[in-house]
């Protein structure tokens, strides 16, 4: 799997201004082990708590809940408008990621208070192929109406799922840092698009 990030930043008239694309090498190991734990299911049976995941506050769970079905056990990420919770979200730290990477540095919240973004809802493409290459994109948006410029320079993905308590929680499925960051101007908006892609050969 390849994973490319796309990020535009618009003025208030709606003008791209700046835009970054690079590869991402986000994924990791709390994506890694969920989807170890979705993969050990038995169909039909029950099998909860077969791996063990840490959440975005670095506590160890275990993952996942089921009573025969995923249910929301899977990688939810389609959060709404108007929450940082879960899903594509940003933040301002610079840390490099390790293999024990478990959230974002320092997650920006919503809202419009100062350093805080107001988060836009989700939009998850359908399948598109190009030749031998079956990808889709992750799109989120936000708008800077805090009063000031912010520099994003993390990115991530968080998926909200039951532990094997029946207990939702947070996880950090995937992070990138930004090279050189992106500066967010107040009333500007910041599109941020995760391309997830497979080339079949």
């Amino acid at each position: 799997m390849r994973i490319y990030v796309e990020l535009e930043v618009m003025d208030e008239k709606g003008r791209i201004i700046k835009a970054k694309r690079f590869r991402s090498h986000s994924f990791l190991r709390q994506f890694i082990a969920m989807l170890r734990g979705i993969m050990f299911h038995a169909h039909g049976a029950s099998n909860s708590g077969n791996t063990t995941v840490v959440d975005v506050t670095g506590a160890s769970r275990s993952y996942p809940s089921s009573a025969g079905v995923l249910h929301s056990s899977g990688m939810p990420l389609n959060c709404p408008s108007a929450s940082s919770e879960y899903g594509l979200v940003v933040g301002t730290g610079t840390a490099p990621n390790t293999v024990d990477t478990y959230a974002l540095q320092s997650l920006i919240p919503h809202g419009t208070g100062s350093g805080q973004l107001s988060y836009g809802s989700h939009t998850f493409e359908s399948l598109l192929v190009s030749s031998n290459t079956i990808y889709f994109r992750i799109i989120r948006t936000f708008t800077n109406n805090s009063g000031a410029s912010i520099t994003v320079n993390e990115i991530g993905l968080y998926a909200k799922a039951y532990d094997s308590a029946g207990t939702a929680r947070i996880f950090c499925i995937a992070r990138d840092v930004i090279p050189g960051g992106v500066t967010v101007g107040n009333g500007q908006t910041l599109t941020v698009r995760y391309i997830l892609s497979i080339t079949v050969g």
